[in-house]
């Protein structure tokens, strides 16, 4: 492209508008100089992008120098860079680079590209327009790494950019945060105009300590943005105080020393001051030093005791502060007059059955340096309770044995007083109560305990159940040796002590009379305990002694219910009532039957002897067998009830 000089109008080649600087007046240039040429002079580029043109560099006349290349007029937030500048001497074509921020402008500018080579200037003008981006946006982070301690909390801000005309909510979120971790967004989503929300990281004391990576993840519809966050968590600054004993015994007059010792946590640097409180009239304390530094872990405490100090037992406690922290451990100062020691046993009251074992502690306390060997013994116990201690003897440094008892099985139940001594050059004792017991059991008991029961009937018995030894326990029911024919029934079938429950027994007609031994049977676990039950099967009117006289004397024309001979009816429903304490109307001195004496009852000694008191043996027809006399015997010696 050429020029003329200033002042003459340009000459546009491809629409580039080139500006020639000339001296002033002098025609064209001439001799070594340079041409400058753009392919094209319009450019657009959008926020967030990039755009390219290509220049041209001709050198005219053997033109060496290096052209320095510059851009003027950007817009702020615009960036350019050329390929290569400044351009040498065998290079004829550079690439400039348009590079737009997402906060440069919108619209059209004129920018001016200008090329120095030496003392010739050539420039170019450019219509550049900056177009919208697309709609989106991304995320930073104020921090790219954080640090906590447990049981704190640290802040960071979450910075939203957003592009082109995006104006959706953004919603917030964080993840890969470890256990002990909880992170609030403030607020949670922007909106609008919204582009800075707090992140506040909050770690319990537990959390465990470490470096983790974490993930800030934005959110609008589809979009998803995402940011890292290395997160630290560290141990909170703190620290703790030990001694070197937590129990000291003096006497008046008498002094000792301690280390406070000051261990330091989380890099805990702080100056530490030291403090004594709680101590009696006649204690003074010093420390040295009183101020743990920085480096310094351990201090020396020297507790005086007066002359005039009184005995006794103070809790002291040594204080640190420092870093707004207040931290203390306790002190247990005894002072006494003489060396002594004292005994005490834990527990102080002892339950145990009889054959039984148990133990309790026997404690020695140690008093002003009191460092013999004590012999443990114990005294009381009645027969058959043996001791045993373990150790028998405690030598200085023992403070504590084991009392082993043993309780025989014969040993009487009662609560007792025993005597735990201790002996050295001193006799101390404590008492100790023994309580022996009859191990948990139970006693069964029937009432009545001997029952009689009419062939064909029932009889109860009440079954009770009485505790032994604090048993309180459930006890099933059962029967045994049971004749054939009587069946037993409990209700209910299990008790507890100080419950009742009632036996039934239902005896058949066949069973033969006569007096049997039953068994009812406890059982609890494996305790198992009985008790006798003798049942008398009587002889029963109804179903024995009536068929007697149903089948050889209520017969048709004798004692039937027609004829009534004598005026005595044995017929069944009358026979009972013409018999029983009714006078014979033979001889009314006789009684027919006299309950329980059958000696006295005409009936019987009618059925029984040839030559009976009043009238004939009966019946006419011929004797009774000797089973159905000694039945009917039975009958009135069992009370000739109409059972």
């Amino acid at each position: 492209m050429r020029y003329r000089a200033c002042g003459a109008s340009i000459l546009l080649t491809l629409t580039l508008l080139l500006l020639t600087r000339c001296g002033g007046g002098r025609g064209p240039a001439t001799g070594a100089h340079f041409f400058f040429s753009i392919r094209s002079p319009a450019v657009t580029v959008t926020q967030g992008g990039q755009a390219t043109l290509t220049l041209s560099i001709e050198r005219v006349g053997n033109f060496t120098a290096p052209v320095q290349l510059s851009v003027v007029g950007l817009p702020e937030g615009l960036e350019v860079n050329f390929s290569s500048n400044p351009v040498l001497p065998n290079q004829t074509r550079v690439v400039l680079t348009f590079r737009a921020t997402l906060q440069t402008s919108i619209g059209t500018h004129t920018v001016t590209v200008r090329a120095q080579g030496g003392s010739i200037q050539r420039e170019a003008q450019i219509q550049l327009t900056v177009g919208s981006a697309a709609p989106d946006f991304n995320i930073q982070l104020s921090l790219s790494s954080i640090g906590v301690v447990q049981g704190g909390s640290a802040s960071l801000q979450v910075l939203l950019t957003r592009i082109g005309d995006f104006q959706d909510t953004v919603s917030l979120s964080l993840e890969g945060a470890p256990l002990g971790i909880s992170a609030e967004f403030t607020p949670a989503t922007l909106s609008g105009q919204q582009s800075i929300s707090t992140l506040t990281l909050r770690a319990s004391a537990s959390a465990a300590t470490g470096t983790f990576t974490l993930t800030v993840v934005a959110t609008a519809g589809t979009i998803q943005r995402t940011a890292q966050l290395n997160l630290t968590i560290a141990v909170a600054p703190d620290f703790t105080l030990t001694l070197s004993s937590s129990d000291i015994t003096l006497t008046p007059g008498s002094q000792t020393t301690l280390t406070v010792m000051l261990t330091r946590i989380g890099g805990f640097a702080q100056p530490v001051v030291l403090s004594l409180t709680g101590q009696p009239a006649g204690i003074s304390a010093s420390f040295n030093p009183s101020t743990l530094s920085g480096n310094q872990n351990s201090a020396t405490l020297t507790l005086q005791v007066d002359a005039s100090a009184s005995p006794g037992v103070s809790t002291l406690t040594v204080h640190g502060s420092g870093g707004g922290l207040t931290r203390s451990v306790s002190l247990t100062l005894r002072i006494t007059e003489t060396p002594d020691f004292s005994l005490s046993v834990e527990p102080a009251s002892l339950v145990v059955q009889q054959g039984g074992s148990v133990s309790a502690t026997v404690h020695i306390t140690r008093i002003g340096g009191f460092n013999e060997t004590i012999a443990l013994s114990l005294q009381g116990a009645p027969t058959g309770i043996t001791a045993s201690f373990s150790p028998s003897s405690l030598a200085p440094g023992q403070n504590s044995a084991t009392l082993s008892i043993q309780v025989a099985a014969q040993t009487t139940p009662g609560i007792y007083t025993l005597t735990v001594t201790g002996a050295a050059s001193l006799r101390r004792t404590v008492r100790l109560t023994l309580e022996v017991r009859i191990p948990p059991d139970f006693l069964i008991a029937l009432n009545p305990s001997s029952v009689g029961v009419a062939q064909g009937g029932t009889a109860t018995v009440r079954v009770a159940i009485s505790a032994v030894g604090g048993f309180n326990e459930r006890v099933s029911l059962s029967a045994t040796n049971l004749p054939p024919g009587v069946n037993a029934s409990f209700n209910p079938a299990a008790i507890q002590p100080g419950e009742e429950s009632q036996l039934t027994l239902q005896v058949d007609t066949q069973v033969p009379h006569g007096s049997y031994t039953l068994t009812v049977q406890g059982t609890s676990g494996n305790l198992s305990h009985s008790a006798q039950l003798n049942l008398q099967v009587l002889v029963s009117f109804q179903y024995t002694i009536q068929s007697i006289f149903t089948q050889r004397c209520a017969v048709l024309g004798c004692h039937d219910s027609r004829a009534r001979i004598a005026d005595l009816d044995l017929s069944p429903g009358s026979a009972y009532a013409h018999l029983v304490n009714v006078p014979s109307v033979q001889d009314p001195n006789w009684i027919r039957v006299v309950p329980n004496n059958p000696v006295r009852s005409l009936l019987y000694r009618k059925v029984s002897e040839d030559n009976p008191p009043v009238g004939s043996r009966m019946p006419l027809g011929g004797r009774l067998t000797d089973e159905q006399i000694l039945l009917i015997r039975l009958w009135i010696e069992q009370g000739a009830q109409n059972n």
